[in-house]
């Protein structure tokens, strides 16, 4: 019997509940446990369910600042102001919980496939997509808990700014800002999520966990980079 069936058979596996605790309180041994035996599905419906409440949650907000965007667009001439608004309002209403659940399912499978690529190409390590994916679901069930401290916090103040990074740096910065985006990306629950990938992904290859999280911050700077090269062009 090989080194890691003996370990598979001699740890039992975690139930869904203790994974989900464990990957707040103890994401090592969390993801240990994933990493020899994946199963995505929760932490993925989960996912999804809580990318579609916040947004339906968060629906007012946003509308009042498509609104006001719209408002002050001098694109929009004045007379079709009302119109246009009334035909946005639907649309937003309706893609604000809508879309989340998409573009979160989206997102999980691009960073699993880049992690898959860096591990097995870049790296020359040897995994299946399954076990990167089922990760990459686990982790994102802190952007639940971000979800359940930030929302609140900006009904409360009536405006779509996370209380948790470093917008307030920068107060006069436009939204659409490198500056804004830089500050906006600095957040606490970005840093942890990104953490939780990169133990994630030391697990399913069995690196170490710090050789994990560089890996992973190092594609969340990657991708900073690139987003904030196309607000400068555009």
């Amino acid at each position: 019997m090989s080194a890691q069936s003996s370990s598979a058979t001699e740890a039992p596996r975690m139930s869904v509940l203790q994974r989900i605790y464990g990957v707040f309180v103890s994401p090592k041994a969390t993801f240990a446990d994933i990493a020899r035996q994946p199963d995505w599905m929760v932490p993925f419906m989960l996912g999804l369910i809580g990318a579609a409440l916040s947004g339906f949650y968060m629906q007012d907000l946003i509308w009042e600042m498509t609104r006001e965007q719209m408002q002050n667009n001098p694109n929009i001439a004045p007379d079709q102001l009302e119109t246009t608004l009334q035909a946005a309002e639907g649309w937003i209403r309706i893609s604000s919980w809508l879309m989340p659940p998409l573009t979160t399912a989206l997102m999980y499978a691009v960073i699993a496939g880049i992690l898959l690529f860096t591990g097995n190409v870049l790296l020359g390590g040897e995994a299946r997509f399954k076990p990167v994916f089922s990760a990459v679901c686990w982790s994102g069930l802190v952007n639940i808990l971000n979800s359940v401290v930030n929302i609140p916090i900006m009904r409360s103040r009536g405006e779509l700014v996370s209380a948790t990074n470093l917008t307030f740096l920068a107060p006069g910065a436009e939204m659409q800002s490198p500056t804004y985006f830089l500050l906006s990306q600095l957040d606490l629950f970005y840093i942890w999520w990104v953490a939780l990938i990169g133990m994630g992904f030391a697990a399913v290859y069995q690196y170490p966990p710090r050789k994990g999280m560089t890996v992973a911050a190092l594609w969340w700077g990657v991708f900073i980079v690139i987003a904030m090269g196309f607000k400068l062009v555009f």
